[in-house]
């Protein structure tokens, strides 16, 4: 069975399928938001799919983000059984975990640029993403834990 990863944009997407690049069992889908992505989840749900959802927790406060983890549980449970399912938080998110890896490894000159362009080009550098990057991002617990899970 075909297992969706579902992500709240087109940034966190790429960067989701660098990290489970050569899984034919697996497909990554952005959606445009956090709304968005519970509502794609649902959709797919009901079509008896494996979802696996990759949000970000917009913060760093652990009752909030198991506040957070409660509704969406709540929201997907409406629809399917929990062992259809999967929730990762990026903490606080995927864009901060981004910007400080970038940073560490000597790349915050490329994200400064890239932020300055359009929404359409933005990060469009990470398709020829480092290999360095990927191996670090495969260190951050969430990512460790949705390469487990898969």
């Amino acid at each position: 069975m075909k297992k969706y990863i579902i992500t709240e944009g087109s940034i966190d997407a790429a960067v989701v399928e660098k990290l489970v690049a050569n899984r034919p069992d697996v497909k990554t889908v952005a959606s445009s938001g956090y709304s968005s992505a519970i509502a794609m989840a649902n959709a797919l749900l009901l079509r008896n799919e494996q979802v696996i959802l990759v949000l970000d927790a917009d913060t760093e406060n652990q009752e909030a983000i198991h506040e957070k983890y409660a509704f969406v549980t709540a929201m997907l449970k409406r629809v399917a059984d929990e062992s259809q399912f999967k929730i990762f938080f990026m903490v606080p998110s995927m864009d901060a975990t981004l910007s400080k890896i970038f940073e560490e490894e000597g790349f915050a000159d490329a994200t400064k640029e890239e932020k300055t362009k359009s929404n359409r080009k933005k990060y469009s550098f990470l398709s020829d993403l480092p290999d360095k990057i990927v191996e670090r991002l495969k260190y951050v617990p969430s990512f460790q834990e949705l390469l487990r899970f898969i």
